[in-house]
């Protein structure tokens, strides 16, 4: 692991390099870092055991409504990271943008009229200089007063993909547009032959030492005063970003340095990885990707395995190094590693609650959730199983199911798993009493698995009464007064699927069904919810209400499906669209964004409270009143 071999001589390099991650999506690091530990510490099993940290660590702190509650500190996938000191560190990625004090996350989210964003890279020079491009929308940042503002940069289609400088008034941009120079103004400075490409790189340890790449075939150099064109580098930048190295990785998976004018090539110890590098010195670098890697001076190693990719790494002092990933992972090096991140990462794929104010969440692997005063606990179930819907009449009887026919009952004290004898995923349970309960499976062509429980055994009714299609929800207000609401489905003879939105209803003795709408592809209900049997509103493909004599379309705000719906009274209704929740006020539906970059899948709460669940364990909490 030893080995280096030279690959060429003649270009010019920097010691401390900038990449902006479209392809990567990698992240600079400080340019100013202390001592090195000197030292290659094993990492902790940071994501595969219990986390010792998780009692400190705090839901990210927020000016609205929303606030997360689990994963914490926020649920949102990360992208970049930059490490001012201990207590000055920001992080960014989809729909999230927030600084840690030493103490508590607190979002900063853009102030412009799109619902969401994506931050692809961070850089800083000091606490009053922050900088952020985003590549949803397509614009570059300022902190400026405690606030985002837009740069003064094109942003009309123009992708920012790096972003460097030497301080305050030595900032450089590189993007579609250009190259351009900040010295409290911008000015355009783009090297003549620059062939802006959606990916590129720029790096600099000077004002006079800068140099952009758009990891084709043309580079340049920055001298103080012109740009001259030089030789690319052989091999895609990686990072390097504190006073040590820059570092590049090919597609045989080495590493790559240039050092006294020699190109040196370390073999990479794991394959098809897309790492960021931060480097210290010539002696000590580390390395994000599938593993946590670490070099010392000689050779490239695996410190510790990860259960989820890191995508960004940087650094103020080497017992301040921060790293952000998949799943919200967060990891934190200050003399010791730390999960920096506390609570389920499961995708979630629905929520239940009771009056008295018990509150569960149900997902994928057999997670189930409990609300707690400060956290949402993991309570142990016996299937693995992905888990699709909860219901329940109190707190001893309660029902989930999911994947593969999969049932469990909580009688208080424990979840035991029910057989039902069938294969297909339930997608829906109802339940009226210990004798009432029914679960259905989101079944497209002819009659799907359609059970009933009688208190001791579940009764499969496909084919004997079901109706036909499939069930993605059930709403009832008494045993003989429970609807239900999904899509029935043909294939025709040039062989498409089409579907029809459909409701059911049980009077007691049996189901009937009633299409809704056109017939077409991806037409169908997915949550059904009433506050009385004549007001009802079923989601989906398009929305819809009963007035208790007939189903009629009611205009919504959005384009995309509805996967939940709920409320509190006829006109205090919400529903759930993609990362969106919509309400009713009696008179038309207004949606309005959540913090969550992730889809939501199911939405429950009481008379002050209002809980969405999601993508990677998402759960969040809206404290406003209605009115509000």
């Amino acid at each position: 692991m030893n080995a280096q071999s030279c690959l060429g001589r003649g270009h010019r390099m920097a010691s401390i390099l900038v990449l902006l991650p479209v392809l990567l999506e990698l992240i600079p690091s400080s340019p100013c870092l202390a001592e090195s530990p000197k030292s290659s510490t094993r990492l902790l099993e940071l994501l595969g055991e219990e986390n010792r940290f998780a009692e400190d660590i705090r839901p990210a702190l927020g000016d609205g409504s929303w606030s997360w509650e689990n994963p914490r500190p926020q649920g949102n996938w990360l992208r970049t990271v930059f490490v001012l000191a201990r207590d000055d560190v920001w992080a960014g990625g989809n729909n999230t943008l927030m600084h840690w004090d030493g103490r508590d996350w607190r979002l900063t989210p853009p102030q412009f009229n799109q619902d969401h964003f994506s931050v692809k890279q961070i850089w800083a020079s000091d606490a009053q200089h922050v900088w952020a491009a985003l590549d949803y929308p397509l614009v570059l940042l300022e902190w400026r007063d405690g606030t985002w503002v837009p740069s003064g940069l094109p942003s009309d289609l123009v992708f920012w993909q790096a972003i460097w400088g030497s301080g305050p008034h030595d900032v450089w941009a590189a993007g579609s547009a250009g190259v351009y120079h900040w010295d409290g103004t911008w000015a355009r400075r783009t090297p003549e032959g620059w062939q802006p490409r959606i990916a590129g790189s720029l790096w600099g340890t000077a004002e006079d030492d800068v140099t952009v790449w758009n990891t084709e075939t043309r580079s340049f150099h920055w001298d103080g005063a012109s740009w001259q064109a030089i030789d690319p580098p052989p091999a895609q930048y990686v990072g390097g970003g504190g006073p040590g190295e820059p570092w590049f990785k090919n597609y045989d998976s080495d590493f790559l340095r240039f050092r006294e004018g020699v190109w040196e090539r370390y073999p990479s110890p794991v394959e098809r990885s897309a790492p960021a590098v931060w480097s210290y010195d010539s002696t000590e670098a580390w390395a994000v990707g599938g593993s946590f890697l670490h070099f010392d001076g000689k050779a490239w190693s695996i410190a510790q395995q990860l259960q989820e990719p890191l995508r960004a790494i940087s650094g103020s002092a080497p017992d301040q190094v921060w790293a952000v990933g998949d799943k919200e992972a967060m990891v934190r090096f200050n003399g010791r590693f730390e999960d920096r991140r506390a609570g389920s990462s499961a995708d979630l794929k629905g929520i239940f609650g009771l009056l008295e104010g018990e509150v569960w969440a149900v997902g994928n692997s057999g997670t189930v959730l409990r609300r707690r005063p400060t956290e949402w606990e993991t309570i142990p179930v016996p299937t693995q199983r992905n888990i699709q819907a909860m219901s329940g009449t109190s707190s001893n009887n309660l029902w989930v199911v999911g994947q593969a026919g999969a049932s469990l009952h909580f009688d208080g004290n424990r979840w035991s798993e029910i057989p039902t004898r069938v294969s297909d995923d339930l997608a829906a349970v109802w339940a009226s009493g210990p004798s009432d309960v029914w679960a259905a499976a989101v079944y497209y062509v002819g009659s799907g698995t359609f059970l009933h429980w009688d208190g001791s055994t579940w009764t499969n009714l496909s084919g004997r009464g079901a109706p036909p299609g499939g069930v993605s929800g059930f709403w009832g207000f008494a045993p003989d007064d429970l609807w239900a609401a999904g899509r029935v489905c043909w294939w025709y003879p040039d062989h498409t699927l089409r579907c029809s939105k459909t409701v059911f209803h049980f009077d007691g003795f049996a189901w009937t069904n009633q299409l809704l709408g056109t017939i077409d592809f991806g037409e169908g209900f997915d949550a059904i919810w009433g506050s009385e049997p004549g007001d009802l509103w079923a989601v989906g493909s398009q929305t819809y209400h009963w007035d208790g004599q007939s189903w009629a379309r009611v205009d919504f705000p959005l384009s995309q499906s509805c996967s939940g719906v709920w409320g509190r009274a006829k006109n205090d209704v919400f529903a759930i669209c993609g990362a969106y929740v919509a309400h009713w006020d009696g008179d038309r539906w207004s949606v309005a964004p959540t913090l969550s970059g992730q889809q939501l899948t199911g939405l429950w709460g009481d008379d002050s409270r209002l809980w969405v669940v999601g993508g990677s364990g998402a759960i969040l909490r809206n404290a406003a009143t209605a009115k509000e």
